[in-house]
């Protein structure tokens, strides 16, 4: 008994993202085709945000809960 498999992948890089497709097909029974995209990484300045704005509602939990 013999099988036949064919498997094609890429990968493309953009200045955004990177996409990887990998594709097979086995005896012309299916044909699955998987593509992944990374998600972008975010800029330094939104994790300083973050923090900035995690600082400001505990600073504001706090005064309210000593001034209750």
């Amino acid at each position: 008994m013999s099988s036949a498999l064919s498997v094609a992948a890429s990968t493309t890089l953009n200045e955004d993202r990177v996409k990887a497709v990998y594709s097979n097909f086995a005896n012309g029974y299916g044909h699955v085709t998987y593509t992944f995209t990374a998600a972008p990484v975010p800029e330094p300045e939104t994790y300083g945000m973050l923090l900035a704005g995690l600082a400001m509602l505990g600073f504001i939990a706090k005064r309210n809960k000593r001034s209750a």
